[in-house]
């Protein structure tokens, strides 16, 4: 009988134990999903704030309005200041492609579907990209989420 109840005892202990590590697990994959879901908002908002700060760098970016080549001091400027939001944009989302696998999957499936669309209106982020001098610069699976995910 004591046998018994000292089997019984010990088996109680492991499975406490088994469900305590489990639930442990779940909550801390949970905390790393929320906090990745954090950061990238944050460094999303900086983008943001740079189109706050110039508007007119907005339908660039998700208005497909094309880039023009210039003469003027002032156009080259702009030009430049376009280019280097998309360079940065294309940075973000290439970040946001390496955290997916921190993110529940309908958490990657949203970042997914807001880069696709970004990439689907601006043709100034489509052409920065499509270069083979930087797109070389980038991890395959952004190109791949670009290239095919996107247009489906």
């Amino acid at each position: 009988m004591v046998k018994m109840m000292l089997y019984s005892t010990v088996i109680t202990t492991i499975v406490s134990a088994v469900v305590a590590t489990l639930t442990a697990y779940w909550v801390s994959k949970k905390q790393h999903e929320a906090d990745t879901n954090t950061l990238l908002s944050d460094k999303g908002s900086h983008l943001m704030e740079q189109l706050l700060t110039y508007p007119e760098l907005r339908p660039y970016i998700y208005d497909n309005k094309e880039l023009s080549e210039s003469e003027d001091a002032e156009s080259e400027n702009m030009r430049q200041r376009v280019l280097a939001l998309a360079e940065m944009w294309i940075d973000f989302s290439e970040y946001v492609v390496l955290m997916k696998e921190n993110l529940s999957e309908e958490d990657a499936l949203s970042w997914e579907n807001y880069l696709c669309s970004v990439y689907n209106t601006s043709t100034v982020i489509q052409k920065y990209i499509g270069d083979p001098k930087i797109s070389r610069w980038y991890k395959k699976d952004l190109l791949i989420l670009w290239t095919k995910e996107c247009r489906n």
